[in-house]
């Protein structure tokens, strides 16, 4: 159950970029592989995922079994020796991002690259306390509305080991 997620109007553009999930979108089709050999929850654990080189763990809220944060990693598809990492969460979550994201890196051994937009600063702060930097912003990058009227700036982080 994470279309909620994904398609609420929360903040954030990026919403989960290994996935290619960006503004408010559906996130039936791309989640699928990710999630389809999940591991089972109990007790409000985060659901986990692994298949071809991704990685992904999902917070699921205990009554309702609802995502309320996910964290995805892959190969970044412009950098070969570089990861693609992201985190999004339900605002009463955005706590939970750092460790779900550290999840999602754990033992990464190649140097890790996130994004994030100005619509979203938990996720900046996500980002920062797992131990990633702002390397530099891409001004008015994405569109934040499907009229393509409002751009967001997207700021570009990196972990390395």
């Amino acid at each position: 159950v994470s279309a909620p997620l994904f398609t609420g109007d929360f903040g954030g553009g990026v919403r989960c970029a290994p996935a290619g999930l960006f503004g408010r979108i559906s996130s039936e089709g791309p989640l699928l592989s990710l999630l389809r050999d999940r591991a089972a929850n109990e007790g409000g654990e985060p659901l986990s995922a692994a298949k071809n080189g991704e990685a992904a763990f999902a917070l699921v809220q205990r009554e309702t079994r609802a995502v309320v944060a996910f964290a995805a990693s892959g190969p970044h598809p412009l950098w070969p020796d570089a990861a693609l990492v992201d985190v999004y969460a339900h605002p009463a979550w955005w706590s939970h991002a750092p460790a779900l994201l550290r999840k999602v890196f754990q033992g990464a051994k190649r140097p890790l690259a996130a994004y994030s937009d100005a619509d979203c600063p938990a996720k900046a702060g996500a980002l920062a306390a797992a131990g990633f930097a702002r390397e530099g912003r891409l001004a008015k990058w994405l569109a934040i509305d499907a009229a393509k009227t409002r751009w967001a700036d997207i700021d570009v982080w990196t972990r390395r080991k």
